[in-house]
């Protein structure tokens, strides 16, 4: 029998472990995890004996349970036995156990990442039994009667294993994606076992600020105004160097465009080596005009070697743009590349 956290339903399809099959009110699919549905045929309860408890002589009834021939397992739910049969769950070291109302301890084998629980028909088909005389003890539900408030406490837990969590109001704010304060506040009313913040008496200028909020709502102010734009021709010319995806049948691999700041006149160079950019540049400096600046993105084929040496014999001054572009510092050759 196999335990499963996730099932509303305890499901069986071993028709011989039910004492008595009753016919459903309305059809019921029960939805597998692939996606697929397998159509529940009853409702019943079902006895079986583990042979780990009283040597397997002891019998276990759980009711309300769905009749699925189709199922390949048997499936044990875990919020079944909690809520109906007050059933606690106890994992230690390794070793899982669900531990009865009467104290009863059933241990759960593992297989890989399932956890089941190993169960007889018969208690003549257990390997621990010692006889064949059965002691059939029923494991009722739990009803509350109104004497309940007047027992003495035992060691028997009647609520769910889980336990809320208490951390820190900042940890918690980290742990949903820095969700505010409100919405935190509502974790007990939508989830079960929500961690909890801890109340602190701090006022709200020594509350501690969540760093990553405060610099996820700063805003920039807009920049007013168009970008300084040059008035004569050979004033500034932007160059960028570009690496095409398909190379050319003649073998250029590379793109250079150079665009003047003022006129926005655009030339492109076609080049088979990065190396080649220095003489490009050279060529556009002889066949259009020497410009007075040449703006480039720091690119090392673009500042140093005979690039730089050719700007500082013919007086060229060179600038970098920024890696954050703005309005201030326009690369024109960027776009086109």
């Amino acid at each position: 029998m196999m335990m499963d956290t996730g099932a509303a339903r305890s499901c069986c399809f071993e028709e011989q472990l039910f004492d008595e099959i009753k016919p459903l009110d309305h059809d019921i699919n029960v939805i597998m995890a692939n996606g697929s549905t397998a159509p529940a045929m009853g409702v019943g309860c079902i006895k079986f004996t583990c042979g780990e408890i009283n040597k397997g002589k002891k019998k276990v009834m759980v009711d309300n349970v769905l009749y699925v021939p189709k199922l390949k397992f048997n499936l044990l739910s875990l919020a079944h036995l909690i809520d109906d049969y007050n059933v606690k769950l106890e994992i230690d070291h390794g070793a899982a156990f669900l531990k009865a109302r009467r104290g009863d301890m059933y241990p759960l084998m593992r297989e890989g990442r399932f956890w089941y629980l190993n169960i007889y028909k018969d208690p003549s088909d257990c390997p621990n039994a010692t006889d064949e005389r059965v002691v059939d003890v029923m494991e009722q539900p739990h009803t509350p009667s109104v004497d309940d408030d007047n027992e003495e406490p035992t060691d028997v837990m009647t609520t769910d294993v889980l336990v809320a969590e208490v951390v820190t109001q900042e940890r918690l704010h980290q742990r949903f994606a820095h969700v505010n304060d409100g919405y935190l506040k509502k974790l007990p009313e939508v989830t079960r076992h929500a961690p909890t913040a801890k109340k602190e008496n701090n006022s709200d200028d020594e509350k501690a600020k969540c760093e990553v909020c405060l610099k996820a709502k700063m805003k920039r102010l807009p920049y007013a105004g168009d970008a300084y734009r040059h008035q004569h021709p050979g004033d500034l010319i932007h160059v960028d160097l570009s690496q095409i995806k398909q190379p050319s049948e003649r073998g250029y691999k590379y793109l250079m465009v150079v665009v003047d700041d003022a006129s926005r006149w655009l030339q492109t160079y076609f080049l088979k080596k990065k190396s080649d950019a220095p003489a490009a540049f050279i060529q556009y400096c002889i066949a259009v005009r020497m410009p007075k600046a040449v703006r480039t993105d720091g690119g090392a084929e673009l500042i140093k070697g005979q690039w730089k040496d050719f700007c500082e014999t013919n007086q060229i001054r060179q600038e970098r743009v920024c890696h954050i572009i703005s309005p201030r510092m326009e690369w024109l050759s960027e776009p086109l590349v």
